[in-house]
């Protein structure tokens, strides 16, 4: 690889940070706020930083979801381009803005909104393929917490990491969603993971039957 191909893609991982993780962490703030009231969770008198199993999953969280999300949408485009011999920093950018397969001729929109169903669709069927008895040695691990809180949704054996979030990324790339598509979504999924296990009471009434709420969600655990 030549040295302006590497620097293209390390440009790129300097700006990935730069826009999307002080949203993920202006996200998490806000949640953290919400949580303090008594009225509005499902275990009153229980927060998240007093846990038992708040190291075990902030360890978890710290090296699967804080950094592998941002790194593995870039390490998979990698791949991709290589294979693809896109290489100069022209090439790059465009791969990352339009992606490249049967679906990258189509605006970031149209792309956003296959993503959003299509990711959906396959993380659905995947999770449970983790609930049948040979997979779930995996899948149990993320189930082994005794308090379910917000930093549960760290709490992942990363074979179950490479064979639901993974592999889903690799099979959206080479549908032609563009990288950018999906990294503009990682702050809502970050968010939207740590509200199903959070410790809140919130059901959303009629629109529980279309979004996952927390207290769905603690019923599944």
């Amino acid at each position: 690889m030549s040295a302006d191909f590497l620097h293209a893609i390390g440009a790129k991982l300097v700006e990935v940070y730069a826009h999307q993780l002080p949203i993920m962490l202006g996200l998490a703030a806000i949640f953290t706020v919400i949580t303090l009231f008594d009225s509005h969770t499902s275990s009153p008198g229980k927060v998240w930083w007093r846990n038992p199993g708040l190291v075990t999953d902030l360890t978890y969280g710290l090296v699967h979801t804080v950094l592998a999300p941002y790194f593995r949408i870039p390490a998979l485009a990698v791949i991709v381009m290589a294979m693809s011999n896109v290489m100069t920093s022209e090439q790059i950018t465009d791969y990352f803005m339009h992606g490249k397969g049967p679906l990258s001729g189509l605006p970031f929109w149209a792309q956003a909104v296959i993503y959003v169903v299509g990711s959906d669709f396959l993380l659905y069927w995947i999770h449970r393929g983790f609930h049948e008895a040979s997979m779930w040695r995996f899948h149990a691990i993320h189930h082994s917490a005794t308090q379910v809180d917000w930093t549960t949704t760290y709490r992942f054996h990363p074979v179950n990491l490479m064979l639901q979030p993974a592999l889903v990324s690799a099979i959206m790339m080479w549908l032609g969603i563009a990288p950018d598509v999906m990294l503009f979504f990682l702050p809502f999924d970050i968010l939207s993971a740590a509200w199903v296990h959070a410790n809140l009471n919130w059901t959303l009434g009629p629109l529980k039957y279309v979004i996952a709420t927390p207290v769905f969600h603690r019923w599944h655990h």
